[in-house]
């Protein structure tokens, strides 16, 4: 098959991906969902190390779930054409945010780390505690 190809799911490949209507196989699934349409099948087969990597890929093109779109090693040797198109606008300006208010001081004057009175309900003293 086609090593140095970039592969994509196909029309089939996408609807066994949203319903498992044709009960892949856990590895094959797995391939499946992996391929998308930047990788080759080296790309493929060094994020799925096991043996049977290639194995699965040419199962997958034979069953129709995914395709070669376009040859690297073609694309590579062609110049790729001049495009005309307008340099991409920067993105705009955000607003800067406001400062964030000072906190409020606490109108409470107690003091939450003084002694507190004993309890006589308890059977053991608690430090800190007066009697």
């Amino acid at each position: 098959m086609a090593d140095a190809g970039i592969y994509r799911k196909t029309e089939k490949g996408r609807n066994e991906i949203a319903t498992r209507a044709n009960k892949l196989g856990l590895r094959e699934r797995t391939m499946l969902i992996m391929v998308d349409d930047k990788t080759t099948r080296a790309g493929l087969v060094a994020k799925n190390t096991h043996p049977t990597s290639d194995g699965i890929i040419n199962d997958l093109l034979a069953r129709g779930y995914i395709e070669v779109v376009r040859d690297t090693a073609a694309a590579d040797a062609a110049p790729a054409p001049a495009t005309a198109e307008p340099a991409a606008a920067a993105p705009p300006r955000r607003r800067p945010t406001p400062p964030l208010p000072a906190p409020r001081r606490s109108k409470c004057r107690c003091n939450p780390l003084r002694a507190m009175p004993a309890a006589p309900w308890l059977p053991f003293s608690v430090p800190g505690q007066t009697t």
